[in-house]
């Protein structure tokens, strides 16, 4: 059996940074880094959702026969059906910024509003009023909107949309914002596909090289430096006063979307890539994973619909803990041609926490047992990281079948 990785999040790393305690990073984090070396060293093959995380996992692998970098993305038809069916329709003269995603530590809203404060001062330049829609929602949501008040913002949090209801309300807006704090090094994160389908320029701070990279290279947006309202506050000013510099950059944002997000376009070489093996039978091992039959299918399923309409044996493996909602899968169904497996996971309620990755061990071993209990195994096992542990168990035994 072949071993695969697709390496949504270079675990423990990120992880273990947002765990501050100093007694965690010394003792703790040392052996979970060596448990995991063989997650890396041992794939047959690698995949990872950027060139960011395909180059750090290079370090610990060096005979993986396949390495390929294939964006999260999304399907461009998908999204400009639900721009048209949940089109926002507005009557107003505001200039409206966009957030998308989760409201916690990692993410840094408190630069947004800060920058939107300081236009505030400003709207003397003949700037429009300024309105900020925040789609998402997480465990600082309260102390966000109480920081928009105090500081005068006007400001909307809708909460957790449905995921077409958020395309069309985001397609709506004006400008996208992608503000992400100093210490966190995720790359090409899950928002910015949806930020290049939109049509929208982007003001970025993220510090990822890679994403900066592209937003010059293709001219959809302008970046700032971390954590820095004033630089914020001048990058969002320069397209509030220009419709032309914003109609340019969020056409350029589409093309960017469409040659770089596009499901349709990139998957085929993951695709491509597994029949390269010689593979018939597929087996995808993913517990990190969005809503099931619903129009926020994640990589994973999206990827095993891919293989079956071009004839493979395919299995998805799933959790029946959803970690998204941070809730047990409501159903257990499955409404896919191809043959979906639910093994049950402990589930957790925060982000960063021990309980969470007791949970994604359990879940690991489940699948590590599933695996060894199969008589008809796959040729190719094709599995997400995180989680290590799932990893880390088909590792073994693909290697010591």
């Amino acid at each position: 059996m072949k071993y695969v990785i697709d390496i949504q999040d270079p675990w423990p790393e990120p992880f273990c940074i947002k765990i501050r305690n100093k007694l965690f990073r010394k003792v703790l984090y040392p052996p979970l880094a060596k448990y995991a070396d063989a997650v890396y060293r041992k794939a047959d093959g690698v995949v990872a959702v950027s060139e960011t995380y395909l180059k750090w996992a290079a370090q610990f692998n060096h005979s993986a026969d396949l390495w390929l970098s294939v964006f999260l993305g999304k399907d461009s038809a998908l999204f400009d059906q639900y721009r048209k069916e949940n089109a926002f329709q507005r009557n107003d003269n505001e200039l409206w910024i966009a957030y998308v995603g989760s409201l916690s530590h990692s993410y840094d809203l408190p630069t947004v509003i800060n920058a939107l404060a300081l236009l505030s001062q400003r709207q003397g330049d003949g700037l429009p009023p300024v309105r900020l829609i925040v789609m998402g929602d997480g465990q600082l949501r309260p102390q966000y909107e109480a920081y928009a008040k105090a500081h005068g913002i006007a400001a909307e949090f809708t909460g957790m949309l449905p995921y077409p209801k958020m395309v069309g309300r985001l397609c709506a807006c004006d400008i996208c914002v992608n503000p992400i704090i100093k210490s966190n090094r995720g790359s090409i994160i899950n928002k910015v596909s949806d930020y290049a389908f939109s049509g929208l320029p982007v003001v970025n701070s993220q510090n990822c090289d890679e994403y900066r990279q592209m937003i010059e290279r293709y001219g959809c947006g302008l970046n700032c430096e971390c954590e820095n309202s004033e630089e914020m506050a001048d990058a969002i000013r320069k397209l509030a006063a220009d419709a032309n510099l914003r109609r340019t950059m969020g056409a350029n944002s589409r093309r960017m979307g469409e040659e770089c997000f596009d499901r349709r376009r990139i998957y085929p070489h993951i695709v491509d890539a597994l029949a390269g093996y010689g593979a018939k039978k597929v087996m995808i091992v993913a517990n990190f994973h969005p809503t099931l039959n619903g129009s926020t299918e994640g990589r994973f399923t999206y990827l095993a619909q891919m293989l079956h309409e071009r004839g493979f044996d395919v299995e998805l493996v799933v959790s029946d803990f959803e970690h998204r909602t941070r809730k047990r899968r409501e159903s257990l169904s499955n409404p896919y041609p191809f043959k979906l497996t639910y093994l049950h996971e402990p589930g957790y309620s925060n982000i960063v926490s021990v309980r969470r990755m007791w949970s994604h061990y359990v879940w690991g071993c489940n699948v590590g047992k599933y695996l060894k209990s199969c008589k008809d195994k796959p040729d190719v096992v094709y599995v997400s990281v995180p989680s290590l542990t799932a990893a880390r168990k088909v590792s073994f035994i693909c290697k010591n079948k």
